[in-house]
């Protein structure tokens, strides 16, 4: 049962969380998000309830009025984009719902024992990423919302409209609003999960054992009303806000100007708490339940994002300690995406390199492989992602590689409608490398290249898989732009050399043409405490988590060479809603890795320390560089202990249409993870100069 979509695309109406003040949220400040459109109001629309039952009924909205009634006070909260599972770009408001008990509407039509699984049904369709769908369709457990679930008709005291997804919406508090199905027509007993876009594709995340799980407890969070964000302070501040929790909440920290302080809980009412601040209000708060579950993390690795504001009821999530902040970071947008050239939903069956934890992946099969190492890839495939709509003369093609650990999703933060790297633009082609977990790597190549004999891989290997893909897969002649950070910096270099006709323009952030010998010392290092841990065992353990030891190892060596001294030494990981440098060591830098193939990373490494574009020039750098006819931006960031400014500043001397900008930052190497809005910002005027400027 179709509805008729009025408008075809998507409606979004998002308030500030300074709007938030009260208890129960207005319906004019409460979020509407609505991917395919709003459906044309039927108010008469019907909901069936079949499958394992024992008599199918049809139910009018009248008939649904006329069961028992229950109100329930719930927070309803978005969980993001689908497209980009990882990141918590949230919208969030507290309602009251009215309708009928779901078992009261199931027991209508009898279900059988067998009947364990709902699947609800809504009337919506249109394309959503590039990919069609008739309907939407979430499954739930039956035995957790048979009672806890409405089939709502009113919120708020207000008849459902259809821009609230009435007349009949499946509403479960506690769950993402992913799970509450707008323009409800038909609910479903059944014995198992079914095969859908919204079931088994979009919206999943890691569980407790890496596997992907749906979307549905929400996650603890807390977001400040006021001060608003920006808003200048004067020496006394009352920060207040909401915390909510499908556990009950048991502790609120709000941190203001780097200190923090435990707020004062009222049930029902805003967090409060008095603080010293000054300037422009910047504060941050965490909450926390006691549930023993950990908060999710972000493809790329953790990364502080605002809370878009709510309250705290007795629903919403049980991960403890997850930091809110008030600090904004490049929003994640829907995006246009080509379809697949190969339908995967991930390399490994270990659940970090699947698309539940980073994201939809295409992929490109390259067949068989030859490598410059002199072996042969069977099947060889490049991971990639694709960001806006690909013109018809080709040349608006952006190629954003990522960096060593990283995989195709890592960069997303930068890529967007009104972003530095802009969709309404350009079409950006986001690709995968060797050994990175998502493209052919020996945590998914089958024998005799699994794991510790996966054969040595290079930048090269990289860039002429990539070179294909432009190619032949999308058909493009010319690029407008290569930009990468670090290995994908390295890779950009690599690009420019080899393919200089192709490459008008490019920025290389915190790398080089040839890795530093120093840089090399660092990465010997890093990959002996991987390969000397015994569990390691040659690169033939049977799980990633048995090199446990290996993997601290090294992520305590990024801890010391990722930052410059200045981060510990001026705390600006306070900024972050850490409580001390090993708080911040053990969740950023550590649960950054600890999810990661040590083989990867090995294979990764190895073609970092090889990094040398000198090939170009028969041995000689200069003259390898003097070949990149691109318009070149040359990015070191400040304090990078792995590229130097005084290494870059020599390669940009001697490009024939270099440019170099040099990005001062206490993070050092690790500022394009965006852990400050400055260096953010900064990296994102440099994109824009680039992209926008005169190419060769």
């Amino acid at each position: 049962m179709r509805a008729t979509m009025d408008p075809a695309t998507a409606v979004r109406r998002l308030v500030p969380p300074e709007r938030l003040t009260d208890r129960v949220t207005p319906l004019e400040h409460a979020f509407v998000i609505a991917h395919f459109g709003l459906a044309v109001a039927e108010p008469d629309r019907p909901v069936v309830v079949g499958g394992l039952v024992a008599t199918e009924v049809r139910l009018t909205p009248a008939d649904v009025r006329a069961l028992p009634a229950h109100r329930v006070e719930s927070v309803h909260e978005c969980f993001g984009n689908p497209l980009e599972p990882g990141v918590p770009v949230r919208r969030v408001a507290n309602l009251v719902w009215t309708g009928a008990r779901l078992r009261d509407v199931l027991a209508l039509a009898g279900p059988l024992d067998e009947a364990d699984t709902l699947w609800a049904r809504g009337a919506d369709h249109g394309e959503f990423g590039g990919i069609a769908a008739d309907d939407y369709l979430k499954d739930l457990p039956l035995d957790v919302v048979a009672d806890r679930a409405l089939v709502a008709y009113a919120v708020d005291d207000t008849p459902l409209a259809t821009d609230r997804g009435g007349p009949l919406r499946l509403v479960v508090p506690g769950y993402f609003g992913t799970n509450s199905v707008k323009w409800l027509t038909r609910l479903t007993l059944a014995d198992h999960r079914p095969e859908h876009l919204f079931t088994t594709r979009l919206y999943l995340r890691p569980g407790p054992d890496g596997e992907p799980v749906p979307v549905r407890d929400l996650d603890v969070n807390a977001a400040i009303t006021v001060p608003a964000e920006g808003a200048a302070v004067g020496p006394d501040v009352v920060v207040t806000g909401w915390a909510w929790s499908v556990d009950p909440v048991t502790a609120v920290v709000v941190t203001v100007d780097g200190t923090p302080t435990a707020a004062e809980l009222d049930p029902g009412r805003r967090t409060r708490r008095r603080g010293r601040a000054s300037g422009r209000a910047s504060p941050s708060g965490r909450a926390s339940t006691c549930s023993p579950r950990p908060p999710p993390t972000p493809p790329g690795g953790p990364s502080p994002r605002a809370a878009p504001g709510t309250r705290r009821t007795g629903w919403a999530s049980g991960f403890p300690d997850t930091t809110v902040t008030r600090r904004r970071r490049y929003a994640r947008r829907p995006i246009q995406s080509r379809r697949r050239a190969r339908a995967m939903t991930g390399t490994d069956g270990q659940g970090y390199y699947s698309h539940g934890r980073q994201g939809e992946h295409e992929y490109f099969d390259l067949g068989p492989f030859v490598l410059t190492s002199g072996y042969t890839l069977p099947s060889a495939v490049l991971a990639y992602r694709t960001h806006g709509t690909l013109n018809a003369a080709k040349d608006n093609l952006v190629l954003f590689p990522h960096m060593y650990s990283g995989t195709p999703s890592s960069l997303d933060a930068y890529i967007g409608p009104g972003l530095p790297v802009d969709t309404e633009k350009y079409f950006v082609v986001c690709p995968g490398q060797f050994g990175g977990g998502m493209s052919s790597s020996p945590s998914n190549t089958p024998p005799p290249f699994d794991r510790g004999q996966f054969p040595a891989v290079s930048i090269v290997d990289d860039v002429v898989a990539q070179h294909r893909l432009v190619t032949e897969h999308f058909g493009a002649e010319r690029l407008h732009a290569v930009l990468g950070w670090s290995m994908g910096a390295q890779q950009t270099y690599e690009w420019a050399a080899r393919f200089p006709g192709m490459v008008p323009r490019a920025a290389a952030f915190a790398g080089t043409a040839k890795t530093p010998a120093h840089n090399q010392v660092f990465i010997d290092l890093h990959m002996e405490l991987l390969r000397s841990d015994p569990a390691f065992a040659g690169g033939f353990y049977a799980d990633s988590s048995e090199v446990r030891l290996g993997l601290t190892r090294h992520a305590l060596a990024f801890s010391l060479e990722g930052f410059t001294h200045e981060w510990y030494r001026g705390e600006h990981w306070r900024g972050l809603g850490y409580a001390s440098a090993n708080d911040f060591r053990q969740h950023f830098i550590r649960g950054y890795f600890a999810p990661m193939d040590p083989n990867n990373l090995v294979a990764q490494a190895a073609k970092w320390w090889a990094g040398d574009i000198s090939p170009h020039g028969h041995g000689f750098l200069p003259a390898a560089l003097s070949k990149i006819t691109g318009h070149f931006f040359v990015v070191p960031f400040g304090g990078d202990n792995f590229f130097p400014v005084e290494d870059c500043e020599v390669e940009a001397g001697l490009l024939p249409h270099g440019e170099l900008r040099v990005i001062d930052t206490p993070a050092g190497h690790f500022a394009m993870f965006g852990l400050r809005k400055e260096d953010t910002t900064r990296i994102g005027e440099v994109i824009t100069e680039m992209l926008s400027g005169a190419g060769y």
